[in-house]
């Protein structure tokens, strides 16, 4: 399998596909991933398509099965995955004993 194609039929699944074209990225460097969404056929320019799917981190982003299907079958290699900075969770420092000592007194 070299070419992943995953339909989504609201506009408001753009966090729900970023998630899955990174988890299927992160599995497989070398696999194309494409989203279709299927509830704006048509209603969108190529340009805007591109700019969504530079977004997503996918390879293409369709509106239609025409779309879809040329996006899939195309030649050109996977769009590498962008390395996201990991957030540190700050741990909170634990009472020192002296203050919760004194504060049992």
């Amino acid at each position: 399998v070299d070419t992943v194609v995953v339909g989504f039929l609201n506009r408001d699944s753009v966090k729900h596909a970023r998630f899955l074209v990174r988890r299927l990225k992160r599995a497989k460097a070398a696999l194309r991933v494409g989203i279709v969404f299927w509830s704006e056929t048509g209603s969108e320019d190529k340009e805007t398509a591109d700019k969504l799917a530079r977004d997503l981190n996918a390879d293409f982003v369709a509106h239609g099965m025409v779309d879809a299907v040329l996006g899939a079958l195309s030649n050109e290699p996977p769009v590498a995955l962008k390395l996201v900075a990991k957030r540190r969770m700050r741990r909170q420092r634990a009472a020192s004993k002296k203050v919760t000592a004194a504060a049992a007194d």
